[in-house]
C-alpha cells in the first residue's frame, strides 16, 4: 500500500509538471506543429485513470501488463523476467516509446529557433500510467 501511494504521489507530480508546462506554453504543447496523432494520443492517456482501467481489466480477465520501449523492452513496476512475463500473461506495449527522445525543431517568424516536446512528454505519460497500471493489476490479480 506504501508503495502504491509513493506511486501515485510520483504521478501526480509528473502530472503537475506537464500541466504548468502547457500553462507556461499557453496551453499549448508548444510553439511547433506538433504530430497530430501523438497529441490526440497524448490526450487520451491523460485522461485515462490507470486504477480504475486495471480494476475493469481484471473483471474482464485481462492479465497483460503495459510495458514501455527504450534500449529495450520494460515493464514498469513488474520485477520479473521479460520472457516470464510474456509467457505467463503478456504484454502491450506503448506505441511510439523508445529510448531516443525526438524533439521537432522549428524557426519562428523572428529567427529564433522553438522545439516542441510532445514526444517527450507522450515518453513521460506513458511509463507513468504503465507504472500505476501494472502494480494496480498486480496488487488486484494476487
Amino acid at each position: 500500500m506504501i508503495r502504491l501511494a509513493a506511486l501515485l504521489a510520483i504521478l501526480c507530480f509528473a502530472m503537475a509538471d506537464l500541466a504548468s508546462a502547457r500553462s507556461l506554453a499557453g496551453d499549448q504543447l508548444g510553439p511547433c506543429p506538433a504530430d497530430p496523432d501523438l497529441t490526440r494520443a497524448l490526450d487520451s492517456l491523460q485522461r485515462q485513470d490507470p486504477l480504475a482501467d486495471a480494476g475493469a481489466a481484471i473483471k474482464r480477465k485481462d492479465y497483460r501488463y503495459w510495458a514501455v520501449q527504450g534500449y529495450v523492452t520494460v515493464v514498469p513496476g513488474i520485477v520479473a523476467p521479460l520472457p516470464q512475463i510474456e509467457k505467463r500473461v503478456g504484454l502491450r506495449v506503448f506505441e511510439r516509446t523508445s529510448d531516443a527522445i525526438i524533439y521537432s525543431e522549428c524557426e519562428e517568424p523572428d529567427g529564433r529557433v522553438a522545439t516542441d516536446s510532445t514526444h517527450a512528454m507522450w515518453q513521460t505519460a506513458a511509463y507513468g500510467y504503465a507504472l500505476a497500471y501494472n502494480q494496480e493489476l498486480q496488487r488486484l490479480h494476487r
